[in-house]
């Protein structure tokens, strides 16, 4: 074996090289190197000459129990990845399996977790997990390996001991109350899914909350994976010996991931099973059971429906109960019996002028849900005595479902809907709908109705342009943002970030504004732009993607509204060119309108917030630097929106629970997210300042104390003649560690994060006083990841009066 020095790295001593030419004996006997390089090189070398020669010799480095003074044989560990990668694991017999599988029983738990790792994955291997008592070791590692190991064998010939197995696992509270082995416990038991089910209905123990979560969840997998007749009349068969304890967990989930188009039959022989259980389980899971029943195809649960039924109807209707608990027993009662008109009678006998406008809001809503026949006709019942809001609301349910959407149309198109009661953003979806004939029809009604929507964009905004030379009147302009763009957009801490937050449109010409009003899709941002979702029950949900996941889309509607989506439920998805901003704004208001809604815009301030939505990388409501689940990583605030700090407002944007990002995190070094990181991002500014604010001076493994640590960061100003300026903030001077009130000289304490960290806010003082195009945030090579959670650019009393 030869060793170099490596002076570029003061952590080893020593080179890590293994001559290439080595012999087979010293490549073994590498593995058993103290220097762990050493040992990765010998194997690598192993596997790549396939020597199987030496396999014997490896066998002998396996057999050897002996560990050393921190409990671990590395020989044996590198010796069993070496016959993996040597190809001999792949069939579970023969003197290597047998040889492996003994070494699941070694003292050395690294070498029980390789051993598990490099067995294949097949009956045998689990019955030997199984007989050396794995999934209970004392070590927490070999406990996860195990269960992953079970979840990557699907087809375990002994299903109904398995399951017994996993049951008892799933009780275990080292397990439950583990989060990455309660994650592997319901992986595995996910994939056992009936085996595990029905041992939980058998067994004796009752499940403690962190087990019954695992089941719950195990439950929602087994439904959603639609299983056959059979496979559920086994489990129904089970039900009714079982403890309520067991039964609840499972019927909740069960319910919950019961797909809506997974329709079966079970016989009738098991309807007294269902009455037996319906009969011993909470009010919650009854209601779960006869939603369940529906999709199963039973009537056996009709006489024990009624009276819950009849109890939700009677909350209803019930005027001394706060809105939003009648509001909840509609839900649950279109939830229980969406089919039958009864139910769909009393929500409606519910809305009117009457009753609280809330109230009748919720419950139009809540009757969108309903499966009985004749939902198109019940609503324009509502309509006939209908106050505007009612109105309006009865409009948006009817945009929830293409049949609805047609039937509006028709109402349009006979009279009994007016053109006036559609908002813009309503009239664009009519006008962009999937459907050709609803295009048609719905450009012959708007026309009838007096909106006609020019479609040379580029003329209208030429005949326009005038307006923005006029000055307006910035009182009435804010009237008419808080009417027809608060609903999307932000803007002086008023309205929603749905679209593009305004904050900071002050510095742009009103030319530029305008342009972008009566021409939304000239130059769209991708993270703008209209999509809309189909679902397999017939549910249309139209606007922004404003996040996704592995299983989910999460879509925000005009109204500003969240909608959580999971993919195996979207039967369309349509992703639009054009903006989510509808063209024809012009319709809503006259030119004299846009001459206010300018001057309200443009109007000169001396801080000027901007908006860093485009360019924002992470979430800091989720762990952002080694695990995403990790509260002391996350970066929490008591309150979103504009903050004021040491005498300047800032908007800071709403990470909404961790479903949008909110803040600038920079690349960094270290850990499994920071790497990913861009180096380098821009943020439009255009106006002079006479300071730049940053909230921010954070970061991931920056210092913890004054010093002079290394350029954490650069502030790049890029002027309008083409000039730059850089601003060099450095770690221990303008940047501080994350997670804890420490102090450094050149920026000062701002905000407290929920988890005890801090925020911290700085300034630069640029050196020329031209118009500033762009702002960059560069990250040089340092092992931090500076966060940036808002910019506001002061201007001078000549520049805000400018």
């Amino acid at each position: 074996r030869i060793y170099r020095v490596v002076p570029d790295n003061p952590n080893f001593a020593t080179a890590t090289t293994i001559a290439v030419n080595a012999s087979p004996a010293d490549l073994v006997l590498a593995l058993k190197d103290p220097t762990m390089q050493v040992r990765l090189h010998a194997q690598r070398l192993l596997v790549q000459r396939g020597d199987l020669d030496l396999v014997d010799d490896l066998l002998e480095m396996i057999a050897d129990q002996t560990v050393d003074e921190i409990g671990l044989n590395v020989g044996a560990i590198h010796a069993l990845q070496t016959l993996s990668g040597l190809g001999e694991l792949d069939q579970d017999s023969g003197q290597v399996f047998h040889a492996v599988i003994a070494a699941l029983a070694h003292p050395s738990a690294g070498v029980r977790l390789n051993a598990i790792r490099v067995l294949p994955a097949t009956t045998p291997t689990i019955q030997a997990i199984i007989s050396n008592n794995l999934l209970a070791d004392e070590d927490a590692q070999v406990i996860l390996a195990s269960l992953l190991k079970v979840s990557d064998t699907p087809n375990i010939s002994s299903a109904k001991s398995i399951g017994a197995i996993l049951s008892n696992a799933i009780a275990n509270s080292t397990i439950n109350g583990d989060r990455w082995l309660a994650d592997a416990a319901t992986s595995a038991g996910a994939i056992h899914a009936e085996a595990v089910l029905a041992a939980t209905l058998a067994g004796e123990k009752p499940l403690v909350e962190s087990s019954a979560g695992i089941v719950a969840r195990i439950a929602e997998h087994y439904a959603r994976s639609k299983p056959t007749p059979g496979s559920l009349a086994k489990i129904v068969a089970i039900m009714p010996n079982a403890k309520p304890q067991q039964l609840d967990p499972i019927i909740a989930g069960l319910s919950l991931g019961w797909p809506t188009d997974h329709l079966i039959s079970l016989e009738h022989s098991h309807d007294d099973n269902l009455r037996r259980v319906f009969a011993r389980v909470s009010d919650s899971s009854k209601a779960s059971l006869a939603r369940l029943a529906t999709s199963w195809n039973t009537n056996a649960l009709e006489t024990e429906i009624a009276p819950i039924v009849a109890a939700f109807i009677a909350r209803i209707g019930d005027t001394k109960l706060p809105v939003a608990q009648r509001l909840a027993a509609a839900s649950e009662l279109m939830a229980l019996d969406p089919v039958r008109p009864e139910s769909a009678n009393a929500i409606q006998d519910a809305i009117g002028p009457q009753s609280p406008v809330s109230l009748s809001v919720g419950l139009v809503q809540a009757i969108s849900l309903s499966k009985a026949t004749g939902l198109s006709d019940r609503y324009l019942e509502i309509t006939e005595t209908a106050t505007p809001e009612i109105r309006s609301a009865v409009v948006r349910a009817m945009f929830s479902r293409p049949e609805l959407t047609e039937a509006l149309v028709s109402a349009m198109e006979s009279g009994d809907i007016q053109v006036s009661d559609l908002t813009i953003q309503q009239r664009g979806a009519l006008r962009s709908s999937s459907s050709i004939a609803i295009r048609r029809r719905s450009r012959d009604v708007l026309k009838k109705g007096g909106v006609v929507v020019n479609n040379n964009r580029a003329k209208l905004v030429s005949t326009k342009l005038p307006l923005a030379l006029q000055t307006g009147d910035p009182q009435l302009g804010k009237a008419l943002f808080t009417k027809h763009c608060a609903t999307c957009h932000m803007f002086k801490g008023e309205g929603n970030v749905v679209g593009p937050n305004l904050n900071g449109m002050s510095v742009h010409p009103k030319a530029e504004l305008l342009t972008h009003i009566l021409d939304p899709n000239r130059s769209v941002e991708a993270n703008y732009r209209q999509y809309s979702v189909l679902t397999i029950d017939g549910v249309v949900v139209t606007g922004l993607l404003s996040g996704e996941s592995l299983t989910t889309l999460e879509m925000i509607d005009p109204q500003g509204k969240r909608h959580t989506i999971l993919r195996e439920d979207i039967e369309e998805l349509r992703p639009s060119k054009n903006s989510a901003m509808p063209e024809g704004f012009e319709q809503s208001i006259d030119d004299t309108g846009f001459v206010n809604l300018l001057e309200y815009l443009t109007q000169s301030d001396q801080f000027v917030p901007l908006g860093l939505e485009s360019v924002v990388t992470a979430t800091s409501a989720e762990g952002m630097f080694y695990r995403r689940d990790n509260p002391g990583e996350q970066m929490v605030l008591e309150s979103y929106g504009v903050r004021t700090t040491h005498e300047v407002p800032f908007t800071l944007i709403d990470p909404s629970g961790g479903t949008a990002k909110n803040v600038v995190m920079l690349h960094g070094s270290i850990g499994p997210f920071a790497p990913t990181m861009p180096k380098r991002v821009t943020v439009r500014c255009k106006t002079g300042a006479a300071r730049i604010h940053l909230l921010g001076g954070v970061g991931g493994w920056a210092s913890r104390k004054p010093i002079k640590g290394g350029v954490s960061m650069i502030v790049r100003l890029r002027y309008d003649d083409g000039k730059t300026e850089e601003h060099p903030l450095v770690d221990g001077q303008h940047f501080a560690d994350y997670n804890g009130k420490f102090n450094v000289p050149k920026s000062k304490f701002a905000l407290d994060t929920q988890s005890g960290g801090q925020i911290r806010q700085l300034t630069i003082i640029p050196k020329r006083e031209n118009v500033i195009e762009t702002i960059e945030l560069e990250k040089p090579d340092h092992r931090s990841s500076p966060l940036v959670f808002a910019i506001t650019v002061e201007r001078s009393d000549l520049q805000a009066n400018h």
